[in-house]
């Protein structure tokens, strides 16, 4: 699931790329009769609102709130957010595809990568992103036009079809929404007691799972959280409460380095997230724990091997020899 770095990296690249350009269409397949009488495109009715406020906006800017990615519109005198949850298997491309009427998809103008290409997946990675299986999920095109009048789109692709998309009408309404997220571990100035704000709030709570927790801290998800406590040697079922304050401040050093780090790296692409370009980031070369189990622990001295746990119903990855259990009697 794309998490701080990859949504940051994708909101990077919307604001790279798409600034000042109009809305000129939308098109989505999206239809769960999960969401219908929701607030969700994935509601046919819903995503006829969203299409008739949308079309004609100009796309002023993006941000991000937690795992949120926020494009903020204009619309005559009206300024509204398109509000992006990717989930899963969601990412957003820019650039052009072309419906493919036998297949019912949209595709890149050189198609999708297979066997019999004359050139390797890694080849093609470099060269033709677009190309990347990983991309041939969209359920979610933008038609824009860019400041010069050249016709483009961006693409959002989710193979689980689990992402989430919205539109905030109001800025009273987007931040009574944001207003019961944590504090964002990157947030320049955020200080130690601020980090710990909410989390103390949850004393008896299992550390990884507070860590997920985004109305506690905002932005970190499976892959991230294994890293950090993997780095400070703190067992995952640690109880907030129990683990010592030198600790904490580990854990807030550490974190804020970690997603630096991997921001650096253009996000973590072991499983589908690939970047506006359609290419995959590569701070997964760099794991220590996340999906490490069954390896020898590469800690300096260390002698274990990485086991995976289920930990309130997540995954963690996590090292029994070094990362020490702080819980109550």
């Amino acid at each position: 699931m794309p998490e701080l770095p990859e949504v940051q990296t994708t909101v990077d690249g919307i604001n790279r790329y798409c600034i000042d350009h109009v809305i000129t269409d939308v098109w989505s397949d999206y239809d769960s009769p999960f969401y219908h009488g929701k607030k969700s495109i994935k509601d046919p009715w819903y995503f006829t609102h969203f299409h008739e406020r949308v079309t004609g906006s100009r796309i002023t800017g993006a941000r991000r709130r937690a795992k949120l990615i926020l494009i903020e519109i204009q619309k005559e005198s009206k300024a509204m957010t398109i509000a992006v949850h990717m989930k899963m298997t969601g990412h957003f491309m820019y650039g052009h595809w072309e419906w493919n009427e036998s297949e019912m998809r949209f595709e890149p103008p050189e198609g999708f990568w297979n066997k019999t290409w004359a050139i390797s997946k890694e080849q093609v990675y470099r060269t033709l992103p677009f190309s990347d299986p990983y991309n041939n999920y969209i359920h979610l095109l933008f038609y824009l036009k860019d400041p010069g009048g050249k016709a483009v789109q961006l693409a959002f692709s989710d193979m689980r079809k689990f992402g989430s998309v919205t539109l905030f009408e109001s800025t009273e309404e987007l931040e009574n929404t944001l207003a019961g997220i944590g504090p964002e571990p990157l947030e320049p100035g955020l200080s130690f007691d601020s980090f710990m704000s909410k989390l103390r709030t949850r004393p008896k709570k299992k550390v990884k799972t507070a860590l997920l927790d985004q109305s506690l801290i905002a932005g970190f998800g499976n892959i991230y959280t294994d890293e950090v406590l993997w780095a400070v040697g703190v067992h995952p079922e640690s109880e907030v409460g129990m683990i010592p304050d030198d600790l904490w401040r580990e854990i807030f050093r550490q974190g804020k380095k970690i997603l630096e780090v991997a921001l650096q790296h253009g996000g973590d692409s072991m499983g589908d997230y690939r970047n506006i370009d359609g290419q995959g980031g590569s701070f997964q070369n760099m794991h220590k724990a996340y999906q490490k189990e069954g390896t020898a622990c590469t800690r300096k001295g260390c002698s274990g091997v990485l086991e995976k746990k289920l930990i309130d119903q997540r995954v963690g990855r996590l090292c029994p020899a070094h990362q020490k259990l702080f819980v109550g009697k």
